[in-house]
């Protein structure tokens, strides 16, 4: 579509239109039973999909699998594309020793520093629309509050409406949601 849009086939999405149809389909989800659990993710209580929330709760997960993709021990990392040669690779690699969680079909992979997880684990979580930034869990992983990370950028978008902070929990308004690549921005 941005391509579309870039060669002049499709008008730039208005913005207010944008909102306003996200505005609605949130409206007519929830009427119809789906509750959202994420920026763009709604389902039925019980419903919502793990895999989706180990992701937007920046958690480990394995990448399996030609082109599959992975972040565990620190390393963010993606498999070859090719089934064949990633077969062939594996086989080859077979008995040899390798660091969790590299494999010898693994191609690209970044070791993502404390800062790089921090600002990722914020993004994500702010995502998530009940939970947001669990203080405590938060603490528990970084060794310190979010509010000695970011005590300015945060007063600032809650005094502007975006976010919402307790004792518990940091996580966007649905002002917030609609402008949260503006929050993002300052926290990265």
């Amino acid at each position: 579509m941005l391509e579309w849009v870039e060669q002049q086939r499709v008008p730039q999405p208005d913005d207010d239109l944008m909102a306003d149809m996200y505005d609605m389909a949130t409206s007519r989800l929830a009427e119809a039973g789906y509750g959202q659990y994420e920026i763009s993710n709604w389902s039925r209580s019980g419903q919502e999909c793990r895999h989706n929330l180990q992701y937007w709760r920046n958690e480990p997960y394995i990448g399996l699998g030609a082109g599959a993709h992975g972040w565990a021990g620190g390393v963010r990392y993606a498999t070859e594309l090719a089934p064949q040669r990633y077969v062939r690779l594996m086989q080859e690699g077979r008995g040899l020793p390798y660091a969790f969680p590299r494999t010898p079909a693994t191609r690209d992979e970044v070791t993502v520093e404390r800062s790089d997880e921090i600002a990722e684990t914020l993004m994500m979580w702010l995502r998530l629309t009940e939970e947001g930034v669990v203080r405590q869990r938060f603490a528990e992983r970084f060794g310190q509050d979010i509010l000695e990370v970011h005590p300015t950028v945060l007063h600032h978008f809650e005094a502007r409406g975006l976010i919402e902070m307790t004792q518990e929990r940091v996580r966007l308004t649905p002002q917030g949601r609609l402008l949260s690549n503006v929050v993002f921005r300052e926290l990265v």
